[in-house]
């Protein structure tokens, strides 16, 4: 009986809306003829507030003479609803600065005139733009705000708009248990009070959430039931936020024909009622769509697209998404340079946007155009090996006609002197060759504000040998968990940092493309690709390329770490004793064993408990009295003694001990220690 009620029900608002349409002359009539100007500011505020919904761009004319009005008259109400409709307005055309401005205008006259509802929509409303601008805490304050005055004042319509945004929020932020529960309430709200014109956005709200936990029917059942009723209520923004959604699901389903379908007809209905969200959305996917189709023309063509209607509203968000895609498709279209030049814009973008984990799938990319710098490098290499052999060569002969020919000697020493020249220049280019690649390699590195943020008590001390280095250090956050690794790659200087490149790239694919979680299966797999990529040889000669490290994984829930060795070991000192926890006894990459696959362990951390992850560059050091190494033994003493200091005091600490160590010799090998406290 209650679903054919709410049949019932909605067919009225249905009817109603569409009457509502076919009456928008009989409402332009209604303000002419207005007896007071307040029933003129009401009837302006009433069209404007329909023609958001129908045809936006119609809407703010209709406001902002309201406003005029209300404001002469001194009539307070008139003012606010007119700055709501404003804010309102700018939302939907994604202009988010101007959106808050009006709300805030609203809010101040509502609590002028004690209007609850007034004050607690702009709240709820304003949460919306501040969630498109990405500043969720703010957002939730401002629904806490709203649902406390909606509460007070028995405002169900309000609450269901309220628990709808919050189950939004949760979706972002992945509590999707937490995320269904509230956006049902708001579904069985908005049904109740016949909310109809704001129900299909809850329904595809669901449907992101069910998508996201992999239940795909019921994520295509609320989708078809949100675009269901934003098609009946004439709601085109709804009806093409579904549309995106619906190509999303597609796309993720791999089905690309469906995917583009839906955002083309998305694409079709943002051109009306002017949401260049939804455009630069659905030009994206439809560029993507091409892409993995493989037609980069067309591809190319839609992401430049996105790219204009980002520029437009300055989108800065839109624009990194553009420029990665279009950066994918050159890379695969074998255009090198246009890739690079696209994927230093993303890198741009992204950088003034987040401080995330590095993008996994440039490696590729940087791999190639770094083996063109190498190669560079080798010839220039070739190059000075042969000029410095001509040199000593004629230098000898200079020698053996000393006697002779002192002249010709002095002839001579003018090409030497030329050819030095050459020399010093051929090796200032591959120092400035190897300068740059240290500046991509430590782009690639996990940025130390990244690290703070997650791991607040830490240090790092890393020392390369050379310029760039074949050690390096990575963290990334994951859900509930916190990957952190110390690599030694095979080699140092230029060989090694290519191999760190591969190591930071492959980290990131196995982890954060392909969620592999067990620590054990993640060096395995890095492991089984290293050795396909170096399968061309064979036999004893084959390359003993891979890396030695430890890759740990934090809970951060329960402080349960997950570890897994290749070779090295991780130290964890506890009140005061120190364990050491070993590797399996084979790298990564290359071994002679087959079908010895890596082991993982767990162990329950406490609070104040120190982990230490470290290549073996430190305890291979010659230095001291003796000119002997550091050894493993003295390293463990060493960090014993320093255990109950601060953890960043610490890293001076170590710094320290190593230069002390050193002295005046040489360094021999790349290093890199790292420190945490739990």
């Amino acid at each position: 009986m209650k679903k054919y009620l709410f049949i019932f029900s909605f067919y009225l608002f249905a009817v109603n809306a569409f009457a509502q349409m076919v009456n928008e002359q009989k409402l332009l009539n209604n303000i002419k003829v207005s007896s007071s100007d307040k029933n003129k500011v009401d009837e302006l505020n009433k069209l404007s507030r329909f023609y958001i919904y129908y045809l936006p761009q119609n809407s703010p004319s209709y406001s902002n003479k309201a406003l005029n009005i209300a404001l002469e008259i001194d009539y307070l109400d008139g003012v606010a609803d007119s700055y709501l409709n404003l804010g309102y307005y700018s939302f939907r055309i994604d202009d988010y600065a101007a959106s808050e401005k009006y709300y805030s205008n609203a809010i101040a006259y509502y609590k002028k005139t004690n209007n609850k509802i007034g004050e607690g929509s702009c709240y709820q409303l304003m949460a919306r733009t501040s969630n498109g601008l990405g500043n969720y805490e703010h957002s939730m304050d401002l629904l806490l705000k709203a649902n406390a005055i909606f509460e007070e004042i028995d405002y169900d319509i309000g609450i269901g708009r309220v628990y709808e945004t919050i189950g939004d929020i949760n979706d972002i932020f992945g509590d999707y248990s937490t995320a269904l529960e509230n956006l049902t309430y708001s579904i069985e709200i908005k049904e109740k009070n016949k909310d109809f014109l704001e129900l299909s956005r809850s329904y595809a709200y669901l449907g992101n959430v069910y998508n996201h936990i992999g239940e795909i029917d019921k994520a295509l059942e609320n989708f078809n039931h949100a675009l269901k009723l934003s098609k009946v209520t004439f709601n085109l923004n709804s009806e093409s936020y579904v549309l995106t959604k619906l190509g999303d699901f597609y796309f993720d389903l791999k089905d690309y024909d469906q995917s583009m379908e839906y955002y083309k007809k998305s694409l079709e209905i943002t051109k009306l009622h002017s949401n260049h969200w939804g455009k630069i959305r659905n030009q994206q996917g439809v560029g993507k769509d091409f892409y993995l189709k493989k037609d980069y023309l067309n591809a190319i063509v839609f992401l430049n697209n996105s790219v204009e209607s980002a520029k437009s509203i300055n989108d800065k968000e839109g624009l990194m998404n553009s420029y990665e895609l279009i950066y994918k498709v050159y890379q695969d279209w074998d255009s090198i340079h246009r890739a690079f030049d696209n994927y230093k814009l993303y890198a741009l973008y992204k950088d003034s946007l987040y401080n995330r984990k590095k993008a996994s799938n440039i490696s590729m990319l940087q791999n190639q155009y770094n083996k063109k710098i190498i190669l560079k490098e080798k010839k220039a290499s070739e190059l000075v090996n042969y000029l410095v052999t001509s040199v000593l060569v004629m230098v000898l002969a200079f020698l053996l006609l000393l006697f002779r020919r002192l002249t010709f000697i002095r002839r001579q020493k003018q090409i030497v002197e030329k050819q030095k020249q050459i020399v010093e220049e051929k090796n200032s280019e591959i120092t400035d060759s190897i300068t740059y690649a240290k500046k991509i390699q430590e782009a690639l590195l996990t940025s130390k504000e990244y690290i703070s943020n997650h791991l607040t008590n830490h240090f790092i001390y890393y020392n390369p040998k050379d310029l760039v280095s074949g050690d390096f250090y990575w963290v990334c956050a994951v859900d509930d968990y916190i990957f952190f690794s110390v690599v030694d790659c095979t080699g140092h200087g230029v060989p090694g940092a290519l191999m760190s490149m591969i190591g930071n790239s492959l980290l990131n694919e196995m982890i954060v493309e392909k969620n592999l979680i067990n620590t054990n299966e993640i060096l395995d797999q890095i492991s089984n690709k290293l050795k396909k990529s170096f399968a061309n040889k064979q036999g004893e000669n084959q390359h003993r390329d891979g890396m030695d490290m430890v890759l740990c994984r934090l809970n951060t829930k329960n402080n349960e770490l997950m570890y897994s060795g290749a070779h090295n070991s991780m130290l964890i000192i506890r009140d005061g004793e120190l364990t050491e926890y070993k590797g399996d006894r084979r790298p990564v990459g290359f071994y002679l064993g087959k079908g010895i696959l890596f082991k993982s362990n767990t162990l329950k951390l406490r609070k104040n408990d120190k982990i230490y992850l470290y290549t073996d560059g430190f305890t291979d050091q010659f230095g001291g009295d003796r000119n002997r190494k550091y050894k493993n033994s003295n390293f463990k003493k060493f960090l014993l003694s320093i255990s109950n200091q601060k953890i960043q005091e610490q890293g001076e600490s170590v710094e320290k001990e190593f230069n002390r160590w050193k002295g005046d010799c040489d360094q021999l090998d790349d290093v890199c220690v790292m420190g945490i406290k739990i």
